[in-house]
């Protein structure tokens, strides 16, 4: 009876923990609540090289991103992933759309590894 009172009481503050867990990074991605949008740099030395950035590549960099600026992790804003990748000529821009907004993961197309990393919060 203990542990079965236990579980649900476990179960019960799992909803408020992640959502209190999605509003510190959206808290740190908007610079405390001051903007709905923001645009990142990521230099070479922050994310691994790759050949060609794919969705499992756009979901990398922006765990790298919020890693570096808040203490949430790309696994912290639920399972309901969804990333999507187009080509404009010789660029790819993939877009990651997570429980606190969309990312917009572009990587630098002339001959240096760097990304920018477009986020904002859903309407």
């Amino acid at each position: 009876m203990k542990t079965t009172l236990f579980f649900l009481l476990s179960l019960s503050t799992f909803p408020s923990w992640a959502q209190n867990q999605e509003q510190q990074c959206v808290s740190a991605l908007s610079r405390n609540f001051s903007q709905d949008m923001a645009v990142f740099y990521l230099r070479g030395n922050e994310v691994e090289e790759y050949d060609q950035l794919n969705p499992q590549k756009a979901i990398h960099v922006v765990d790298v991103l919020l890693k570096r600026e808040s203490t949430c992790t790309i696994e912290s804003l639920g399972p309901s992933l969804k990333t999507e990748c187009k080509s404009f000529g010789a660029n790819v821009v993939c877009e990651v759309r997570t429980n606190i907004g969309y990312f917009l993961v572009h990587r630098g197309s002339f001959g240096h590894f760097e990304h920018s990393v477009v986020w904002a919060r859903w309407d």
